[in-house]
């Protein structure tokens, strides 16, 4: 855990020595609130589908874009860092330090996933206090315990998205498929009863589908952990399934690329 940490450590140094990042975030967060605000404000009737989210359509964007970054954070934030280190010539260096491939993955990921937990907090308190989103009847221990198993089965894609960055380095398809999918099939700007009833199946098989349905509810209609039993199930299992297949993809990623001689290689 200490060789985990010191990549802690260095994370939050980089952050603290970003500090205007944490303005130009901030703005970003207020801007985009203020944009679901006023496309809500072009729909007059509310939708019978929005029933099951309070009914409220401002309240149903705000919170998909309050799960956005953590969704797109959690899969694509190992590929990034990969990128990055690769691209500056670090990677192979950590490799031949203590820290095993999983160590060091896991490392690259706590503070990103950590501030984009911060992120869902930031985006609801703007909608409430600047655009006047009611959280009043909000189960806040349901939600937390939606956004941390959601963020277990997300980690999972990351790793998964990485085996395959590593492997293939460019045309990563699983970033790209996660981000269409939660846009489009997971439920992010519109309810996912509006799909076809085949599209509908393919969207119960996504972990974002879970999380928004999941945070949507403990945060609008005050539903609790036993209310929510279904979405924490189906995101546990495909946890429990994709993360050791995600990491032995990973961990056979790296072994192959040493084994090439390519590990750099961008």
């Amino acid at each position: 855990m200490h060789r985990v940490f010191a990549f802690v450590r260095c994370d939050l140094a980089i952050e603290r020595s970003y500090r205007f990042v944490w303005v130009t975030r901030i703005v970003g967060l207020v801007f985009a609130t203020a944009l679901a605000f006023y496309f809500s404000r072009l729909v007059a009737v509310p939708s019978p589908a929005l029933a099951p989210y309070g009914g409220n359509l401002l309240a149903f964007l705000v919170t998909g874009l309050a799960a956005q970054g953590m969704t797109g954070g959690a899969v694509a934030r190992l590929t990034a860092r990969l990128r990055e280190s690769m691209v500056v010539g670090t990677f192979e260096s950590l490799l031949l330090t203590r820290a095993s491939p999983l160590e060091i993955a896991i490392g690259f990921q706590i503070v990103p996933l950590a501030l984009q937990v911060g992120r869902i907090g930031a985006t609801i308190a703007i909608a409430a206090f600047l655009f006047g989103v009611d959280f009043s009847r909000a189960d806040w221990f349901a939600a937390l315990t939606i956004v941390a198993i959601g963020i277990a089965s997300l980690t999972a894609l990351g790793f998964l998205a990485a085996a395959f960055y590593v492997w293939f380095r460019r045309g990563e398809p699983v970033s790209w498929a996660i981000s269409l999918g939660g846009a489009f099939l997971g439920g992010l700007v519109f309810p996912v009863e509006f799909l076809p009833e085949p599209l509908q199946f393919v969207s119960n098989l996504l972990p974002v589908t879970h999380i928004l349905s999941g945070i949507r509810r403990a945060l609008l209609m005050g539903a609790g952990v036993g209310d929510l039993l279904s979405q924490i199930l189906a995101l546990l299992a495909f946890a429990v399934i994709m993360m050791p297949l995600a990491v032995a993809l990973f961990t056979r990623a790296i072994d192959r690329a040493l084994a090439r001689g390519d590990i750099n290689r961008y």
